[in-house]
């Protein structure tokens, strides 16, 4: 993948994606831990939406990458690529998109991070 004519997206490399998702992800993890002592107690539904959105756009890019691995590119010989990489990042990216939705689930089932 890393190799191929789909490793830039308008001109940037995936890999310069992948470190802004992860990035901004970090920062958004960082700002609520740190979070002044006035928003402690809703810092989680000041990051849900973000994190939603940036998650969810990385799972599914990694699922558009996971697909053109598994019916477009090819080996030489004509074999399946297999790319760790896009691998690791598909599940991490998933799991993070997983993680966020069942944290804003509250206590009483209903969504609190997510409708504002």
């Amino acid at each position: 993948m890393l190799n191929s004519e789909y490793a830039t997206l308008g001109g940037v490399p995936l890999t310069a994606l992948g470190c802004l998702a992860y990035g901004g992800l970090a920062l958004l993890a960082g700002w609520s831990a740190i979070a002044p002592a006035d928003l402690q107690g809703n810092r989680w539904q000041q990051i849900a939406w973000p994190v939603f959105l940036v998650s969810g756009a990385g799972t599914l890019f990694s699922g558009y990458l996971l697909f053109l691995l598994a019916t477009v590119l090819r080996s030489p010989t004509g074999d399946f690529i297999v790319c760790p990489y896009c691998l690791t990042s598909a599940a991490t990216m998933t799991g993070i998109w997983l993680l966020n939705l069942g944290g804003t689930v509250g206590k009483s089932g209903a969504n609190s991070g997510l409708t504002g």
